[in-house]
This record gives structure tokens, sequence and C-alpha cells, in this order.
């Protein structure tokens, strides 16, 4: 597989880098029924960071009828204190949201709009046209607090309502969103129905206005092809991946969405590509391991 040469360079001529966002504290832990108590929470994702994890999407600002899991925001953020070396990220879904993230303290914000109508309205309430105008507000609001602003494309490459959606119309809705200024676009493939394909071909025309190193792949597993849509995604130079410990996550709003692609298989595919993650794969395995035995009851 040729690699875009512009991603074989890393610091002092070292090996090329490669970057994990971990979601599994926020796509995951939303995806559970039980709730996970707010120490807990707080707890895997300072072992996530630990585990190297520089980036980790760590909860979203939600209304809690909606996402009752996500609930405790505020208090997993204040439990986690301070920490420089990780960058951590919240999620919302309108201004609301955001107003409530920049009270939280949180210095870098996520917000998006969804390729399909049908799953705009049933995510967020809003259909596509309504979410966009959100998105303005909350651009505007990052640009006036000095958050940091992430800015995502949901079902990019189709959902279980509305079937494909044609590319021409991800990429126009994608180059609005850049438009709007943000640090990182996420095209984010939220039922996982995208080929290797589908993924080269929609990134020829994304990159035509968004530089490699400022999009993100989130890529779900549900038809066991987000490894090769990783693999293709680095043939078009875009080196930076969304991932869940574990493969945990799915968004409840759209049928067919189990598991992320697991941060153990991208640290693993990424680094026989020759990249370094600077990810210690033990870790997030032993955090994998101590999330499951307390969900299956043993230590929660």
């Amino acid at each position: 597989m040729m690699i875009d040469e512009k991603c074989r360079s890393g610091p002092l001529g070292g090996k090329p880098v490669a970057v994990i966002r971990e979601v599994g504290p926020r796509d995951g832990f939303q995806s559970e029924s039980r709730f996970i108590p707010t120490g807990f929470k707080a707890r895997m994702i300072g072992n996530l960071a630990d585990a190297g994890l520089s980036i980790i999407q760590a909860a979203s600002f939600v209304h809690p009828k909606l996402m009752p899991q996500m609930a405790d925001a505020e208090e997993v953020l204040s439990m986690l204190g301070k920490r420089p070396e990780t960058r951590l990220v919240g999620l919302v879904l309108n201004f609301i949201g955001a107003e409530r993230a920049k009270r939280a303290g949180m210095a870098e914000i996520e917000a998006g709009v969804s390729a399909s109508e049908t799953h705009s309205r049933k995510n967020t309430g809003l259909g596509r046209a309504a979410a966009f105008s959100e998105c303005e507000k909350i651009a505007d609001l990052c640009k006036s607090s000095g958050m940091r602003l992430w800015l995502n494309v949901q079902c990019a490459f189709g959902c279980g309502y509305e079937g494909r959606i044609p590319q021409d119309d991800v990429a126009e809705l994608a180059g609005r969103l850049w438009s709007l200024g943000p640090e990182y676009l996420v095209i984010a493939d939220t039922v996982g129905s995208g080929t290797p394909e589908a993924t080269c071909s929609l990134l020829e025309k994304i990159l035509r206005f968004a530089p490699s190193d400022r999009v993100f792949m989130h890529l779900h597993d549900t038809k066991g092809l987000a490894v090769k849509n990783l693999l293709a995604a680095l043939e078009m130079g875009v080196t930076r991946f969304d991932a869940a410990f574990g493969g945990l996550g799915g968004c409840p709003f759209a049928p067919g969405a189990p598991g992320n692609l697991a941060t153990e298989r991208a640290v693993n595919i990424l680094e026989s590509k020759g990249f370094s993650t600077g990810v210690d794969l033990e870790k997030v395995e032993e955090t994998t391991r101590l999330f499951h035995e307390a969900m299956s009851g043993r230590t929660l």
C-alpha cells in the first residue's frame, strides 16, 4: 500500500506519527444501559490518559433525559482535575450544550451535522439546516471564548434510515462545516457502512479543501471493515483516527451501529505500518479488562 509521502516525516526524522483520539468514555459509555458510577468513569479516563492517549472525548453535554449516562459530565471533569498533557473533548448537540460545556471548563468541544435528515432529527431533534445553524452559533462561541472547536459529519457513508448518501452532498456539507473554522473535521462512518473504495473517493473530495492533518476518521466496525477503511484513509494521507478501548460504542439513534474501531486494533495496525502512536498497548488492554470485569458485576 502506498502511503502519502506527507505522512512519512516524524520529529527529527523518526517514525511518522499517527494520532488516535480515544472516544470510549463518551461513545462507549453512553451505550451502556447500566449507569456507570462517576468515580469509575473518571478512573477509566485517567487510565487511558496514562496509557498515552493524549486526546480523549471524555463526556457529552446532552440533556440528561436524552442521555442519562452522561448526566454527570461536570462531576467527571471535576474528578479528573487538570491534566496538561491530555486534551479532553466534550461533545455537544446544540448551543445550549456548548454553553454548559464552557461553564464546566471544557477547553475543546465537538459539534456537527448528520448527512442524513432522518438521523439528524432522531439524534438531535433538529433538521440538518437547524443543526448547521447551531454549529454556526457554537463556532462563534468558541471564537469569543478561546475554546477549540471540532466539527463532524455524521452518517458520512449512509445510515439505516436513508441508505447511502451521495458523496457530493456529504462533501458539500463537510465544506460548509470547514468554512466555520474548526481545528479538526471529523468524518464519521456512524453505522459502519463505509468501504475502502468509498473512503478513498470521499476523502479525495474532502482533502481538496481540508488538509489531511486536520481530518479525523471515526470508523465503526459493524461489517468488519473498520481496519480496511483505516488503511484506505492512510493511503489518502489521513493519519488521525477515533477509536474506543475494547471496541465499545455505537450511536443509540442509528440502528445497526454497534462498536467503534477498537483502540487496541488501531494501535496494532498503525504501528505495524511504521507509525508511532505513543500509546502503551498493555495499559489500554488492562483498562479494557478492568472495564469488562466491572460491567459484569464483579468489581463495580
